[in-house]
């Protein structure tokens, strides 16, 4: 017998008696189900390993942070690494380069659930975004040769570097992204891989529309704030798109408004400028951050943030359309799924301009263009009502939206 199909028999002995074994008896395989696949054909593996994984997979755990206080040391179950406990060390400057110093990451893992498993870490600070994957159980150090700047420092001693797990490890990571790279691809068959992302994660369902697939807009029709949802699904833009719809629940992957000006004349206006939170100048942890809402009248140092449809939802609030709710909304806290479910537009269908195509009442809203039916689960449903959408959570594939939130 060669040496081929006999680590092939071996390999499917061991995982048969891994499942064979009741959970309540003693023995522990020295291995997981995942962890051994990769050693069988890929025939084999590769079926059950993409059971295992999808693009959920690359979704961070937040940790906590570390701050280099005396004796602060931070304790947590890993994926892989029942026992980790870690601490942080600022380092002085090197005598031969004057600077800001640096930092060293002691970080011990401890009680494998298996020989082959490995944890992979994020580590971050404002200013940067490291990694590191640990496979034995030990102590191990990652270094910060020096701080950016001395705002770094700053924040650092005084909030720490944030810890992120990402919960399959290397291999289901590396796995996760063969179901994500195709959907950049600027292709037919990136064109299918963002169709069957979207069916696959979001349920969506790209019910083919009858021709034609452009409707020839009368702008008489049309009004000042009239909002326009966009989806792409090819190409570079198509994927990030595609990736923000399942992150956020969205089922448009950007917005617009129709704009008139004092001549009748038609405009588009848009708006994809983001600004980067500020967190060590606005005095606080990266984990703060993450909980705390989002003012509209923040200004950064590049002005203000405007989305997409922040920049959309600000007009309508300038111009009177929240009434009495203005000050107790903030809509940069708005995603875009939040924006169409407000219940803001036209719903009686018999006001909606002859070349609307709602193909018979199978839309609520006007399609202007696509090959494939615009979806939008939940438009024009929920009031504005005030903190709206301030503490709302969004996690696929259900985005349940407790009421309130």
């Amino acid at each position: 017998m060669s040496r081929k199909p006999f680590l092939f028999l071996s390999c499917l002995l061991l995982l048969l008696v891994g499942f064979s074994v009741d959970l309540g008896q003693s023995l522990k395989v020295p291995f997981s189900v995942d962890d051994v696949l990769p050693m069988l054909p890929r025939q084999v593996s590769w079926p059950v390993l993409n059971s295992f994984h999808s693009a959920v997979d690359l979704l961070p755990v937040f940790i906590g942070s570390l701050t280099p206080n005396n004796n602060a040391s931070l304790e947590w179950k890993g994926a892989c690494f029942r026992g980790n406990e870690a601490r942080l060390d600022i380092t002085p400057s090197d005598r031969d380069e004057p600077g800001l110093g640096g930092g060293l990451l002691h970080l011990k893992t401890s009680e494998a659930h298996s020989l082959t498993c490995m944890d992979l870490y994020v580590f971050a600070t404002p200013y940067r975004i490291t990694w590191d994957y640990y496979f034995s159980a030990r102590d191990h150090t990652l270094s910060f040769d020096s701080w950016e700047e001395t705002a770094e420092l700053d924040y650092v001693k005084e909030h720490g570097v944030s810890v992120f797990l990402m919960p399959s490890g290397m291999l289901g990571t590396l796995l996760s992204l063969i179901d994500v790279l195709p959907l950049f691809s600027n292709t037919a068959w990136g064109e299918n891989a963002n169709l069957a992302f979207l069916k696959k994660h979001m349920g969506a369902t790209f019910e083919k529309r009858p021709q034609p697939w452009r409707s020839v807009i009368n702008p008489e029709d049309v009004h000042s704030g009239d909002f326009l949802a966009v989806s792409k699904i090819r190409g570079r833009w198509g994927g990030f798109e595609t990736l923000e719809k399942w992150v956020t629940g969205g089922f448009a992957g950007h917005t617009a408004v129709c704009l008139k000006d004092d001549l009748g004349r038609l405009w588009v206006g848009e708006s994809g400028h983001e600004n980067e939170k500020e967190t060590a100048r606005r005095g606080m942890s990266f984990d703060e951050l993450l909980t705390i809402p989002e003012q509209d009248e923040w200004v950064y140092s590049d002005g203000k943030s405007t989305t997409c449809v922040a920049f959309i939802l600000a007009m309508y609030k300038a111009a009177g359309v929240f009434g009495p709710l203005a000050d107790h909304i903030q809509v940069t806290e708005f995603t875009i799924r939040d924006a169409y479910t407000l219940r803001l537009f036209e719903d009686n269908q018999t006001r909606l301009p002859s070349w609307c195509n709602t193909e018979k009442g199978k839309l609520e809203f006007c399609q202007i263009l696509g090959e494939y039916r615009m979806e939008l689960p939940g438009y024009n449903t929920i009031d504005p009502y005030p903190n709206m959408n301030e503490n709302c959570p969004s996690l696929p594939p259900y985005y349940e939206r407790p009421s309130k939130c």
